[in-house]
Parts: C-alpha cells; structure tokens; sequence
C-alpha cells in the first residue's frame, strides 16, 4: 500500500468516532481513501469533510489549517480561542452545522448551501479586515447570537439565505456590497443596514429590537420591516427617497419609530401611514403602515392622529402604561384621573383611595451617563419576583420603588442583568404618576410598589387637570411614606440575591452579564500642570512619598477609580466615582514639613474631590487637584500622602461622564 503524500493537497475525511474524537489524531481520518498519517494542520491542502452522522471538534489551540476547505455535512464546533483560525474556506452543506465561538481568517469564504447552518456565538469581529466573503444561499442559514459583527461582502447576488441575530448581538452591514436579501430576524438585538436592503427582504424585529436604515444608503422599492413580539425600535433614513421604499406592518403600542441622525419633534399616524415631522426640517414618510390588531385606538378611515414630542426626542414612543388595580379592575396608568379611585395595601389590609393628583413627563435617555443615571427604564420581567409578580413586563423609572421586606427598594438596586434590567432599547418616554392623599402602596401589574410621593418635583409634570393646590408644601421620605426607604446594603443584597438566584427560571430571562475582573491596586501617581508624571518615589505602609521639582504649585493625584456600585453591585447605593481616600498630606522642603490642608476647604464634586468620612479625610474621585502654595518656591520638595482606602476597582474602567452634583 503506498502512503498517501498529505502535504500535496487532496481529500481528508473524519472516519473517527460520531462523538468525542480527536481532532489531532491521525487514527480519526482518512486520506485519498487511505489511513492518514498525520491529521490535517497548517502544512495541509485539500479538503476536508465531515460527514454526516458526526460531530468534531478542532480544538482551541489550532490557529491554522493550512489551505483546506472544510466541508461540513455533520456537525463542526470550533471553541473559543485567543486566536484566530486561518484556512482557505468553510462550505457548511445541507444538513450541515457550524458553530463558531473565534475569530476566523479565511480568503475563500464561508458559504452557506441549501439546508445548512452557521452559527456565530460570542465573537467580536469585523469581516472586511480580514475579508470574510459570506455566501447565504436560499435554503441556507447565519445565526448571530451574543456577537459583535461587522459584514462585509454577502451574498453579490447569489442567493438568498436567513440572517438570526440573537442574544444582544450588535450587527451591521458595511456597505453596499452587503446584499442581504433574504429574511433578517433581529431578536433582543441591534441591526444597522449601511448597504440596501433588497425589496425581497423581510426584516422583523422582535423582544427589543432595534434596527437602524442608514441614511448613507437606499433601501430598495417594497422592502418591509415587519414589527413582531415584544416592543420593538425602527430607525428610518433621513432621506424621503429613502424612507418611503420601507413598508412597515404590525406597528402596535409601544413600538417606536426615528430617523438617523436628527431628531423627532411631531408623529401623524393615519390608517395606512406615518409622517414624522423632524427638526432638520426633513419630513419623513414610510411607503406604508399596517397595524397589529392589538392596537385598538389605531387610525381609521380619514382619522388622523398626531404625537408631540416637546423634549425633541429622537424616537417616538406609543407606550401603553402599567396596569393599576382598581376596585373596578386594572386601568391602564395614563388613563387614570384626578377622582378615580385605586386600590391600595396598608399592613397586608386592601383599602380603597381616591387619586388626588395624576400627572405624566417626558423623559429622555443621556446615554453617556451610567445607565442607573442616563435615564433609562428598569423592565421587571414577567415572575420576576415570584410567579405571576408581575403577571407582565413592567417598567419603570431607576428610582421608583419596589415594595419588599417591609421596604420601598429603588428599582435600579435590583437589576440582576437577567431578569431585572436597563432597557437601553427605549431611549424617550413619557411616564406617568398617580398621587393619592397619603403615599401608598399600590399595585401595577400584580407588583406592590409605590404612588407619587410629592417631594417638590410636582412642576416637572403635566397635571390631567386644571387645577392646583394653594399652600401646598412639599413632602419628605421620613416623614410621610407609605413604607421606609430600603437603600442599606444589609437590607437590599438579600433580596437582590434571591431574584438573581431565581433570573433563570423566569421566562424571557436574558443572559446575565459576567462578574467583573476587579483589582486593588490604585496606581496612584501624579500629574504636573505641564503634564509631566510623577511616579511614587517610595511606600511605606499607608504613606507613599513624590519627589516634587521647583515651583510647581500644584499637582493632580490621578488613580484608579470607581463606583462601589459598579464594582460590588447594584445593592451598594453609593454611585459616586471614588478613586483613594487621603488622610494627612505633608511637604517636606528644606527641612521643614507642612500639612497641606487646601483641598479640605474645596466644594464637594469640585476639582476631583469627593466624600469627607472625617474633617480630615477626604476621596478624591481618581483626577483631584491637590493646591501646594508656595511650599516647593525654595527647591524640590518631598510630597507624602496617607492612602487611607483604596478600591476595589474594575480592572477594566468603564468610560463614562458623570454630572458634577450627582447622588449616591
């Protein structure tokens, strides 16, 4: 028998055991119809095919395989890995499944045949460098789930193949050589579409999509954006041509519409259409509007209906509000007037009140805040807190509070990621309060939770009457709720912990985000006017010293820095930026030591100085100017400062803005 040469390029089959076989054992393949003597490796050529009926895996560890087309018409996993796998093509067949957790280089594309699947899960890659060439056939499938992916060229014409993207995944095209003309389904994820959607393709958004048409490209004449389960966000062209080609179905409560780059100041919905009017002066237009048959007060016939946006947000928001009891049933929130009467629970006792005040308000999201502080609405799922509490979704504002353990707990301390989470799909909303004569605790969607306690915001509101109050003074947590405020973290970690534990048993749970990496190393060092860095000079214990030049007045002490929040968990309400805790600051210059006291007297939040614990001590927030007078005019000078408390920190800092004054 004449031993086959495995370098000359020819075929490779998986003749190994249906499961659990080793990729780098030559025992496991055939070649040219032969016993190979090596498994296939970057030395390789030819092709390689997995047959029906098996399962094989290449390990993490292989970075390449040479110039070998892999056909796969069983089941084919490759891993995450730190590095990138590089081969000549991937050819998944009918019948055939890929799943792929790395990066990929591969110069002769992934084509995926009638009958095939391809399933990208946690990778993070841009497919037009390196170039991956994506042939979807009609019949074949690309599932996109947890990935962040950039897709370059598709398809050129030849097929039409199905696109899921699932998981949170954030996917986009990256010009018009992306020709996706097949169903796109985006579920709980982000699509953007900077190429054309073809007039064949059906785009359906479901549970939170969000799907943006690029004002840099046309979608073509008679493609349709279907609006499926969940609330779902349609991002239109800032282009009339562009915008009217799109044929919307299914709008419904609680959808949102926008338009790329400018914002939405009025809606007019009529029964076949919508017109957004925006404030650079485009009026934008879809082909057409159907509605889903479960939003009743949708227009008819000649009606006409027009939305208002005063806040100039950039989507508009049809929500229906939470469900309030009612001795009467439940009543939709925005519905409820001054008169009407709610149910509410006083020690385990149902009474009846009166509502003494309704008013709604406009909110919209900063998103270069954190998200408990951007503005964002909390979504309680569905038996989030115990089966059937709530019955459905509920959303709410960061601070509303939640009734548990005898506790009014603001909603942003019970965010789990899971099952209690910011709904960064929703960007602007108007949202409502009831105020009944004493601060009570009502029910919304079988949930407990709290009415409007008046603590002087009343004016930002939009009250459903005409009338107001004379003399009427503003209310105080200590004095006037229904409930105490729950914010110790001895009274809210439990609780977060319970629902967290329970987040996987709840229908619709999404998954939770990784714990942090965290460190306790501060990095403290210094920062002159001119911008040179000072490194620590020595340690010693808790007191780290700097050798300062000549005439500098001042320095910046620049550490690590972080929100206990961020770093422990929601259940810590402290969301101030703290970077080290200083106690006592001396100089030492020609002999003479001096306290250094200046940063003492500054106002909270200014030049990088945080909380006082003590007269004495104070955090900075990671960036603090720290005034030296006149204490190095002589000649160097050595600055040593008491490092109190430091950390922990995320290992890997999240890039935010934080407002001057902000709480916590």
């Amino acid at each position: 028998m004449t031993t086959p040469d495995w370098s000359t390029g020819s075929d490779y089959t998986w003749v190994g055991p249906t499961t659990g076989g080793v990729w780098t054992d030559a025992s496991n393949w055939q070649y040219d119809g032969e016993p190979a003597t090596h498994a296939p490796d970057a030395q390789t050529s030819g092709t390689i095919t997995i047959p029906a009926g098996a399962t094989v895996t290449i390990p993490s560890t292989v970075s390449s395989l040479g110039y070998l087309t892999l056909d796969v018409q069983g089941t084919l996993v490759m891993p995450s890995s730190d590095s990138q796998l590089t081969f000549s093509k991937l050819v998944v067949e009918n019948g055939g499944q890929a799943t792929i957790s790395r990066t990929l280089n591969i110069n002769g594309g992934l084509q995926i045949n009638n009958g095939g699947t391809a399933t990208f899960e946690g990778v993070t890659q841009n497919w037009t460098n390196p170039s991956l060439n994506l042939s979807l056939l009609q019949g074949g499938t690309l599932n996109i789930d947890k990935s962040n992916i950039v897709l370059g060229n598709v398809n050129q014409g030849s097929g039409a193949g199905t696109l899921n993207i699932t998981g949170g995944s954030v996917v986009s095209t990256a010009s018009n050589s992306t020709d996706l003309s097949g169903p796109i389904n985006v579920t709980g994820s982000s699509f953007t579409d900077n190429s054309s959607l073809a007039s064949t393709t059906t785009l359906t958004l479901n549970d939170g999509a969000t799907a943006t048409l690029s004002t840099s490209a046309y979608p073509a004449d008679g493609s349709t954006v279907v609006f499926g389960t969940g609330n779902n966000t349609l991002v239109l062209p800032n282009l009339q041509y562009g915008a009217n080609k799109v044929n919307v179905e299914n709008l419904k409560n609680g959808d949102r519409l926008g338009v790329d780059g400018t914002q939405v100041t009025t809606a007019t919905l009529s029964a076949n259409n919508v017109a957004l009017a925006t404030t650079s002066g485009t009026p934008i237009q879809v082909k057409s509007v159907t509605y889903d048959s479960s939003y009743t007060d949708a227009p008819t016939g000649d009606e006409t209906q027009t939305v208002t946006i005063d806040s100039g947000q950039g989507v508009i928001c049809f929500l229906a509000g939470s469900m309030i009891a009612t001795p009467n049933g439940v009543v939709a929130v925005e519905n409820i007037r001054r008169g009407d009467e709610v149910l509410t629970f006083v020690n385990g006792v149902t009474h009846v009140r009166p509502v003494v005040w309704a008013g709604m308000a406009q909110a919209t999201v900063n998103p270069a805040l954190p998200d408990d502080m951007a503005g964002y609405p909390v979504r309680i799922l569905a038996d989030a807190i115990a089966p059937g509490v709530p019955y459905q979704d509920l959303l709410v504002t960061a601070e509303h509070g939640i009734f548990a353990n005898g506790k009014l707990v603001p909603a942003r301390m019970l965010v789990n990621g899971s099952s209690i989470f910011f709904d960064r799909s929703i960007t602007a909303y108007a949202y409502y309060h009831v105020e009944t004569a004493e601060h009570s605790i009502i029910m919304a969607n079988g949930m407990l939770t709290e009415s409007y306690l008046d603590t002087g915001n009343r004016r930002n509101f939009v009250s459903d009457g005409n009338v107001v109050t004379i003399g009427a003074k503003a209310k105080n947590w200590a004095e006037h709720a229904a409930a105490p405020l729950g914010t110790a973290r001895h009274v809210v970690e439990p609780i977060w912990r319970v629902l967290a534990a329970r987040a996987t048993q709840v229908a619709g749970h999404i998954s939770a985000p990784a714990k942090p990496d965290i460190t306790h190393s501060h990095g403290l060092h210094l920062v002159t006017p001119a911008g040179t860095v000072i490194r620590p000079l020595r340690a010693m214990g808790r007191n780290i010293s700097f050798m300062l030049p000549a005439g500098v007045e001042s320095v910046r002490l620049v550490s690590r820095a972080a929100r206990p929040c961020d770093v422990e968990g929601p259940f810590v309400d402290k969301r101030r930026v703290l970077g080290v805790l200083l106690g006592r600051v001396t100089v030492l210059s020609a002999g003479t030591a001096a306290d250094i006291t200046a940063h003492l007297a500054q106002e909270d939040g200014a030049n990088g100085w945080q909380d006082m614990p003590q007269p004495t001590t104070r955090w900075t927030d990671g960036n603090a100017l720290l005034p030296l007078g006149t204490t190095t005019a002589r000649g160097p000078a050595l600055l040593t400062v008491e490092v109190l408390q430091a950390g922990p920190y995320l290992a890997t800092p999240v890039a935010f803005t934080l407002p001057v004054a902000a709480n916590g």
